[in-house]
């Protein structure tokens, strides 16, 4: 592994991921001139009362009408106009509003050396700023080291409301471009950060030290935090900032940069930002209902975490581009639910997401829940690369993502990753593991679908070496020149309960189903048939297979466990390719002929001679359940394959009639009363929802059964 550091360049990454087009428009700036304004009467501002303070009518300027400005009870209304000042509240809790908005009324702090806004006294929420743009602002010294905060607007430990209001074109010298907050917890409301910059440090748009300001209904355009890449957008420094519905649009050096704080991002959009969208540095980053669009980094084009916290939640991470990990790079803790990585793109490892533990912090780790990982590209990991730890997946569907190299859906290295309930379909690897390629450690997988995936060695799963453990799961439609299903290297899985079927070997007899080349796989209670054109292969292996359904029986150098068939196992629905093969041809780019590849459905019919044919001695776990969700045994022992064979057959005499339906009433539970004992004792035949219930909710395919019984 390389010596990654925190800190590295963010230079755009080389192939195989692509460039963005040129989408965005650049935003021309906002300034406000002087007017010369004729407004017709319906837009003529009204006479306040007397604690309503008119400038320039009453007061020539906006500094001379706070002054005058009784606290708790006046208000300042600025009328539209260029006004060539910085102003200062003073700890007065006023409110300070333009007549007509901020595009017409602009604080215009050039040839000024400051702040142009400054709350410095202790100013609370009923200290008021609405309706101005902020322009031409250089930040204060705030503590006498010739370091610049707040271009802006600086806000030190008071907490004011900042609404309606355009930052643009401010500067600092380190933090704060737009606005810096120190011990604040401001509003900061339906306001524009534009081309605003921190030169030194972070913050271009916003820096935050200790405090929790509220930030909602803004937008961040181009704004920019140089050289170190601390937040072009938002920078937070031990803060707790919330961040709700604002959009961070091709800010520079990264658009949001949480160090060592909490930052709560809700319903956002972050897009095309330079730097990538956000990164974490040994805080808290919680992301909730967000879209990271096109953004590029180096370590993580949409979200770096380093040796943080970080989870998220019912998001989308679309055409994000960096050197690992197009969309996540994580070296902490992690968490991912519902969240969709699709179309994002690596040089180097972990298209859409990249896990590793590089020994910087603690050791990092990662829960992967219910996401969809769609079209991501990398070199090695197309999907998701993880290195050197032990995540868990589980409901995450892996489609159409490709590596140059190998994992075309998940590249595990030095992990004993957890991988549940997942599907893997048409993925492609030019060289190793077209669904997955497993290297050192050992994974757990279980209750998976591999189908159409593609690599030169090993279509859907490369164990290379590594000893795997591979229970429940399905290999259909999968493709290589060897080891169509599974190839394994020096490697010694145990595969349990799986089935291998319709899948391919292009070269010949090379382990259509299986090829073993060193190693001892153990394979017991799986079903090997319908592959092209073999089903094993062993050079150099010596596996041993026992209660298994191998088509044409046992291949050279197999160890007979007993308990082996070579029958037909009379699948549902065999696998049928639509006549033009499995999978997309390359040389016809404007044909997806994988469109119309059907994977079967691959339970058993109730003259399969694989039910009741599996290990006698099998025990399943506790929660442990096929392919469908239903009980690993029904009748008391395992059947052979992916599927158990007894959904509705109480009595297990392979038919589902009138006798069954007489047990259905002393197994009715009751909707969501779950009891798992009541299950163990037969009535798990009548779940067909998998809910570890019996209700009415089963009995819908219940009635279907019983209507088609003979």
């Amino acid at each position: 592994m390389p010596n990654v550091s925190p800190w590295e360049s963010t230079a755009t990454p080389a192939t195989p991921c692509c460039r963005h087009a040129a989408s965005r428009v650049p935003m021309n700036c906002r300034g406000v001139a002087l007017l010369a304004v004729f407004l017709p009467p319906t837009l003529a501002p009204t006479t306040g009362s007397a604690e309503t303070i008119h400038v320039p009518t009453d007061f020539p300027t906006i500094q001379s009408c706070i002054d005058a400005a009784v606290s708790g009870r006046d208000e300042c209304i600025v009328a539209p106009g260029n006004y060539n000042e910085i102003i200062d509240f003073k700890g007065k809790a006023i409110a300070l509003r333009s007549s007509y908005g901020s595009d017409l009324t602009a604080i215009d702090a050039t040839g000024f050396a400051g702040s142009v806004v400054t709350c410095a006294n202790g100013e609370g929420l009923k200290t008021v700023l609405d309706g101005f743009t902020i322009t031409g602002g250089t930040g204060t010294d705030l503590f006498n080291n010739g370091e610049r905060y707040g271009g802006g607007i600086l806000i030190f430990d008071s907490n004011p409301t900042i609404s309606n209001c355009t930052f643009e074109e401010n500067v600092a010298s380190h933090y704060g471009g737009g606005m810096a907050l120190y011990t604040s917890d401001a509003a900061v409301v339906n306001c524009t950060f534009m081309k605003n910059s921190a030169e030194e440090r972070g913050g271009g748009a916003i820096a935050n030290f200790f405090g929790g300001p509220m930030v909602t209904d803004c937008v961040f355009i181009d704004c920019a935090a140089y050289p170190f890449f601390e937040g072009g957008g938002l920078y937070n420094k031990n803060g707790r900032v919330t961040v709700t519905r604002c959009t961070f649009d091709g800010n520079t050096g990264t658009g949001i940069m949480n160090d060592h704080g909490t930052v709560i991002l809700d319903q956002c959009s972050v897009s095309e930002n330079l730097g990538r969208g956000a990164s974490n540095l040994e805080g808290n980053l919680v992301v909730t209902s967000c879209s990271f669009t096109r953004n590029t980094g180096g370590s993580g084009g949409g979200i770096r975490n380093f040796s943080g916290i970080l989870s998220v939640s019912d998001s989308a991470f679309i055409g994000n581009r960096g050197f690992d990990g197009g969309a996540i790079w994580n070296e902490g803790e992690a968490t991912m639910a519902r969240c969709t990585f699709d179309d994002n793109c690596a040089s180097g490892v972990g298209g859409g997401i990249y896990i590793f533990n590089g020994g910087f912090g603690p050791h990092a780790t990662a829960t992967i829940t219910d996401c969809s990982i769609t079209h991501n590209k990398a070199e090695n990991g197309g999907g998701l690369s993880i290195w050197n730890t032990s995540p868990i997946l589980t409901r995450c569907t892996f489609i159409g993502n490709s590596a140059t190299l190998d994992g075309g859906g998940m590249y595990n290295e030095l992990s004993d990753a957890t991988v549940a309930d997942c599907t893997f379909s048409r993925n492609t690897a030019g060289a190793f593991g077209g669904g997955m390629r497993n290297e050192f450690g050992r994974p757990t997988v279980s209750n998976c679908t591999f189908s159409g995936n593609k690599a030169a060695y090993g279509g859907a799963m490369v164990n290379w070496p590594c000893d795997a453990s591979v229970t429940n799961c399905t290999f259909s439609g999968n493709r290589a020149v060897q080891g169509g299903g599974m190839y394994n290297i020096d490697s010694s899985p145990v595969v349990t309960n799986c089935t291998f079927t319709a899948n391919l070997a292009s070269s010949g007899p090379f382990g259509a189903a299986m090829q073993n080349f060193g190693g001892a796989p153990t394979l017991s209670s799986c079903i090997l048939y319908g592959d092209d054109p073999d089903e094993m292969n062993n050079p150099l292996a010596d596996p041993m297979v026992r209660f298994s359904d191998i088509q044409g029986g046992l291949p050279p150098r197999t160890v007979d466990g007993g308990g082996n068939l070579d029958l037909d196992p009379k699948f549902a629905r065999g696998p049928l390719d639509g006549g033009d093969g499995w999978g997309d041809d390359s040389v016809t780019p404007d044909v997806d002929e994988g469109a119309n590849d059907d994977f079967g459905d691959l339970r058993l019919e109730p003259e399969s001679p694989c039910i009741d044919a599996g290990d006698p001695s099998f025990l399943p776990l506790p929660s442990e359940s096929d392919l469908s969700g239903h009980p690993r045994i029904f009748c008391k022992r395992v059947d052979m394959g992916a599927y158990e064979f007894g959904i509705g057959d109480y009595n297990c005499d392979r038919v589902v009639d009138l006798t069954d339906f007489a047990a259905w009433d002393d197994c009715m539970t009751g909707p969501g009363d779950a009891d798992a004992t009541l299950l163990e004792s037969g009535c798990g035949a009548f779940d067909f929802d998998a809910d570890n219930d019996v209700d009415f909710g089963d009995w819908s395919e219940m009635e279907r059964l019983l209507s088609a019984a003979p």
